[in-house]
Order: C-alpha cells, then sequence, then structure tokens
C-alpha cells in the first residue's frame, strides 16, 4: 500500500435513514430525508488504533418520488452538518424500486385451506360460536 502500510481496518459505525413523504398526486410525492452517522470505534492502520479517526455527519435535505403501479424512481439530496473526520458537501443520491409480482391474499388462503384439518377446523368454529354467544348473553344482561 505504501508507507509501511500493510493493512487498514474502517471503524464499526451505526448508520440510521429516515424520510417523510406527502402525495401531491397518486404518482407523484414530494420528500423530506434524512440520515445520521456515527462511527463507534476508530480506524485501524496495520492494526493499530488512529486515534480521533471516528467520524459523524448528519445529512438532511429534500427529495421527490415519481411513478407508479410497481415501478418507482427517487432522487433524494442531503446537506450534511456537524461532520467529522470525513469530506463534507451535499450529496446526491437516485433510487428505482421494482415491486415483482406476487400472488393475491385470496388465493394463497384457498391453497392453505387444502391443508386444513376438518375436524380441528369445526372444533375451532364451535368454540367462536360459544365465545359469540357468551359476549350475547353477557351484553343482554
Amino acid at each position: 500500500m505504501g508507507l509501511g502500510i500493510k493493512s487498514t481496518q474502517a471503524g464499526q459505525a451505526f448508520h440510521a435513514n429516515y424520510a417523510t413523504s406527502y402525495g401531491l398526486t397518486k404518482d407523484f410525492r414530494v420528500r423530506l430525508n434524512g440520515y445520521w452517522l456515527q462511527q463507534l470505534t476508530d480506524h485501524q492502520i496495520n492494526g493499530q488504533d488512529v486515534p480521533n479517526s471516528k467520524e459523524r455527519t448528519v445529512g438532511l435535505g429534500p427529495g421527490v418520488q415519481f411513478g407508479g403501479d410497481s415501478l418507482w424512481f427517487r432522487v433524494n439530496s442531503y446537506f450534511e452538518t456537524d461532520v467529522r473526520n470525513r469530506p463534507e458537501g451535499i450529496r446526491v443520491t437516485f433510487r428505482i424500486s421494482k415491486t415483482l409480482p406476487i400472488r393475491r391474499f385470496e388465493e394463497r388462503n384457498h391453497r392453505r385451506r387444502d391443508f386444513r384439518d376438518p375436524l380441528l377446523d369445526s372444533r375451532f368454529r364451535t368454540a367462536a360460536e360459544e365465545m359469540a354467544q357468551c359476549m350475547h348473553a353477557t351484553r343482554s344482561v
């Protein structure tokens, strides 16, 4: 690597993203986004900690989301503040999301019903009916 450096290791870090959005139309939303990064341990060079190397930053900024049905595009910008031990600036991200098709709920339940034990179903139904009768009797009193 050079300068006698044989190995490097970035420190462990905690990272969180947050966002909120408001739909202007069915297919277009404006967003407020952010992230927080806090490095918990120092970087290491050749197995030795590098003192005061923990990174920290908070990013906050606007964004937009547009698309529909199964395809969405998101563009977010972040203005970084409270930056320590890393470059500071404005970051822009672009994300494409595609929803994969799945079977409808009714289709999944229909298949599950084929494997149910009819005796167990009748016991459950009987217990539920008894509970409903007790609740009705309690309300009537």
